[in-house]
């Protein structure tokens, strides 16, 4: 469990908002996803709600390349 929070640390002593809101959006996707697959229901707005999850953690995963990018080309832990 503690390997877990702290892939979603910022540093060592706060959260990543952002991380967390990702893990939340999959979750959020693949329990609604479940639930409408086990129960046959179809829900009118599922496409745009699979898609905006996707696109959200997709944007997430792009910004933290990015950060990682700046950090190796800037040569300090900042990024800046």
């Amino acid at each position: 469990m503690r390997k877990l929070l702290r892939m979603l640390e910022k540093d060592e002593k706060s959260l990543s908002i952002g991380r967390l809101c990702a893990v939340m959006a999959f979750l959020l996707f693949a329990g609604i996803s479940i639930y409408l697959a086990i129960l046959g229901r179809v829900w009118g707005n599922y496409e745009a709600f699979s898609v905006a999850c996707v696109v959200y953690m997709l944007a997430q995963l792009g910004n933290k390349f990015v950060e990682m990018r700046g950090v190796k080309i800037g040569g300090n832990k900042d990024g800046c």
